[in-house]
């Protein structure tokens, strides 16, 4: 897939949520798999909305909520260092 260059935009109520997504864990039993269309929808998505949500995360770091956009959006994008970080709410077990 060709590299896109792209802002994402992040609401300003979400700017206290930046954490670098690069010390998240996956969900190995995960099984939500995104078709190609899904993946297309999710980067459209991204560039008009930007993120409209924080991803989830339990209080080890492995995600919960948000895992196909991050992913999708990693191995799309060119990505620099400021693009690591993205809006996360960590799950403490009082939820």
């Amino acid at each position: 897939m060709m590299e896109k260059e792209t802002t994402i935009k992040i609401p300003e109520a979400y700017l206290p949520l930046m954490e670098d997504i690069r010390l998240l864990q996956s969900d190995q039993n995960n099984p939500n798999m995104t078709t190609l269309r899904q993946q297309e929808q999710i980067w459209a998505s991204l560039q008009k909305y930007g993120w409209a949500y924080p991803i989830l995360t339990n209080n080890d770091g492995t995600y919960v909520d948000g895992e196909p956009v991050v992913m999708f959006a990693w191995s799309t994008v060119s990505f620099t260092l400021l693009f690591c970080d993205c809006p996360l709410m960590m799950l403490t077990e009082e939820c």
